[in-house]
């Protein structure tokens, strides 16, 4: 799954992904101060506009399932890397 498809699947579970922050007792702006982010880089992780590994990993530690987070996979960068080299 690459990036944009990651974000496009990450934005239609956003409200499950909010009801695990509101569950934890967070909002986007609390939880941004917890793991040391902006709430705009929450909220736009959760829509799927940016994939801050960051605030996807801080989800996950949270207890959101990963099947809701659409990392996107790290292989693509390194392949995208090798292949500007080349």
């Amino acid at each position: 799954m690459n990036r944009v498809e990651c974000g496009v699947a990450r934005n239609r579970v956003r409200r499950r992904i909010q009801e695990r922050l509101d569950a934890r007792g967070f909002n986007m702006a609390s939880f941004g101060r917890h793991i040391g982010v902006a709430r705009q880089t929450v909220y736009a992780t959760i829509v799927g506009e940016k994939h801050s590994r960051k605030v996807l990993y801080a989800l996950k530690d949270l207890g959101v399932p990963e099947r809701l987070l659409f990392i996107p996979d790290g292989r693509e960068r390194a392949e995208a890397q090798e292949e500007a080299a080349a």
